[in-house]
């Protein structure tokens, strides 16, 4: 059984309890996806941020974070890839340094725009 096995029954408790919450919604995205539960995954991660103006821009990033990290556990680079630069792009905190530093994304070292937004930061 999968270390993340009991922590999704928890979140997937809370989200019962707390339907609107967010950050929930987002955990539990992360944790779908490290079940390889690639659509549950991606419809928990994208909740969040599918409200326009429904969180503040920190939490808006760090949603948008936890999706870059679910569609790069899945294997969706491009899609990983498309938010990290969206988040270059809108939040001064979320810097290529930071990224290089996130261990999920070590999936997508390879992957020539992945070097290129390194290159470019340089």
């Amino acid at each position: 059984m999968s270390r993340f096995v009991p922590l999704g029954r928890s979140l997937a408790q809370d989200r019962r309890v707390r339907p609107r919450s967010g950050a929930v919604s987002s955990a539990l995205g992360l944790v779908e996806a490290s079940l390889g539960r690639s659509e549950e995954a991606k419809r928990h991660g994208t909740l969040p941020i599918s409200t326009p103006g429904s969180t503040n821009r920190y939490r808006y990033s760090k949603y948008v974070e936890n999706l870059a990290v679910i569609h790069a556990l899945v294997g969706e680079h491009e899609q990983a890839l498309d938010r990290v630069e969206e988040l270059l792009a809108i939040f001064g905190g979320f810097t290529v340094h930071y990224m290089e530093g996130i261990p999920e994304f070590r999936l997508l070292r390879d992957h020539p725009r992945y070097r290129g937004i390194v290159a470019s930061s340089r």
